[in-house]
């Protein structure tokens, strides 16, 4: 792979990156609003069975505001909810495409009952690298 190649692949996950950090911050501060949610932790499922929609191979703050995000294999998610009920758990999935972004992101607490999860769309201006929330709705799974 030569320098341009490099760097070209160097932006695009650079810039996969920051959707990802704004959808993850989209969810939380949505999440917040919807449910009350406050997140210490946020677990993620770096979730790799060959698919489009695999977690892919980028880097995240350690901290996205002031939840600490870690990424985990989708094994340690489960040990995680059986041995800590309230904490949450989320596999995203993206689709991106030229100028848009579509997340969904399935969250899941209580020993890995599924909660919500959370669709958004994002319009991206790769010229001003400028990335515009068209659309977020929750899809319910709560059981009361």
């Amino acid at each position: 792979m030569d320098q341009v190649q490099k760097k070209s692949q160097a932006d695009s996950l650079e810039a996969l990156s920051k959707l990802y950090i704004r959808a993850i911050r989209d969810f939380m501060r949505a999440s917040a609003k919807e449910y009350r949610l406050h997140f210490d932790t946020l677990y993620i499922g770096k979730h790799n069975y060959g698919q489009p929609d695999d977690f892919p191979d980028i880097d995240l703050p350690e901290m996205i505001d002031s939840t600490a995000i870690r990424i985990i294999a989708p094994e340690d998610g489960m040990r995680i909810q059986r041995e800590r009920k309230n904490a949450y758990y989320i596999n995203i999935f993206s689709w991106i495409k030229d100028q848009r972004a579509e997340f969904v992101l399935v969250s899941f607490a209580n020993g890995m009952q599924h909660q919500f999860d959370l669709k958004i769309n994002y319009s991206v201006d790769r010229s001003r690298r400028n990335i515009q929330t068209d659309s977020l709705e929750f899809e319910q799974y709560i059981h009361h």
